[in-house]
C-alpha cells in the first residue's frame, strides 16, 4: 500500500534467494551472495554450520534461533548453540520476550515442558485440552477442530511452518514427565506399547524438541489432544486449573 515504496522494497527482495537447510551442502555455490541470514539456527546439523562458519570468512552471517532453556538437557541437543556462541568474531543479542507467540500461549508451553517454572499466566481461556483413548477418537476430535479452522501438522512439516492463528496438536503415549518435572518423550516398541528411553538424538529432535517449536507456531488458540495417557493428561490440567484458582 506504499507505493513507490512497497514496488522499491519488491524489487530488492528478488535479489534475496531462500534455501531449505536441506539444499545447503558442501557443493552448494554461496560465492554470489553479499551476505547470509539463518533462521532456525539450532535446527542446523554440524555440517551445515561448518559449512556456513566458512562462508562467514568472507561475507557477514547472521544467526536467529530460539531459547529452549525450559527442554529436559537429556533431550536437548546442545552441540549446535555451543558452537554458535563460540565462533570467533561473533556478537550476541537477546530479545526480551518472544515476539510472535501471546504471553498467554507462551506461559503456558513453558510451563508445560517445564513443571518447575510455574510462572506467568492467571488463566489460559485460549488453551484447550482433551483426552482420546485410541486413534479412532483422536480422529474425531481432530476432524472437529479442523471444522473450527485448527490446523495440525504432520511431523514432516513441524520444522518449516508458518504461524497460524489456530493450532492442534497430539501427544500420545510416549510423552511422560520425569523426577525433575521435564516432558520427554521415549518411543513406543511395537506391540507390546511399552515406553522406552530414546537413545538417538535424532529421536530425541523428532519428539520433544520438534513438539515446543510447533507449538510456538501458534498465535491465537492450542488445543492438545492427550491420546492414551492419563498421567501426562492429569498434569496438564494441573497447569490449567491452578492457574484459574489463582
Amino acid at each position: 500500500e506504499a507505493g513507490k515504496e512497497w514496488k522499491l522494497l519488491h524489487e530488492r527482495l528478488r535479489r534475496t534467494d531462500f534455501l531449505a537447510d536441506n539444499q545447503l551442502r558442501k557443493t552448494t555455490d554461496l560465492g554470489c551472495y553479499s551476505s547470509i541470514l539463518v533462521d532456525e539456527a539450532h535446527l542446523l546439523s554440524m555440517e551445515q554450520l561448518k559449512i556456513l562458519e566458512e562462508r562467514k570468512k568472507q561475507i557477514p552471517v547472521i544467526f536467529s534461533s530460539d531459547t529452549e532453556d525450559m527442554i529436559s538437557p537429556e533431550e536437548l541437543d546442545r552441540e549446535i548453540p555451543q558452537r554458535l556462541a563460540g565462533l570467533p568474531d561473533v556478537q550476541s543479542f537477546h530479545l526480551t520476550n518472544r515476539i510472535r507467540t501471546n504471553t498467554e500461549l507462551s506461559s503456558f508451553i513453558q510451563n508445560m515442558m517445564d513443571l518447575s517454572r510455574r510462572k506467568g499466566q492467571k488463566g489460559y481461556p485460549n488453551i484447550e485440552v482433551v483426552y482420546a483413548n485410541d486413534d479412532t477418537e483422536v480422529v474425531c476430535l481432530m476432524q472437529g477442530y479442523a471444522r473450527r479452522g485448527y490446523l495440525y501438522q504432520t511431523r514432516d512439516d513441524q520444522i518449516a511452518v508458518k504461524d497460524v492463528n489456530r493450532l492442534v496438536a497430539v501427544l500420545d503415549e510416549r510423552y511422560y514427565y520425569d523426577e525433575d518435572g521435564y516432558l520427554r518423550a521415549g518411543k513406543i516398541s511395537e506391540g507390546s506399547y511399552e515406553i522406552t528411553r530414546i537413545t538417538t538424538s535424532e529421536d530425541r529432535k523428532s519428539n520433544v524438541r520438534l513438539l515446543f517449536h510447533q507449538l510456538n507456531q501458534a498465535k491465537e488458540k492450542l488445543a492438545i489432544v492427550i491420546k492414551d495417557n492419563p498421567s501426562v493428561y492429569d498434569t496438564i490440567l494441573d497447569i490449567l486449573q491452578m492457574r484459574k484458582n489463582r
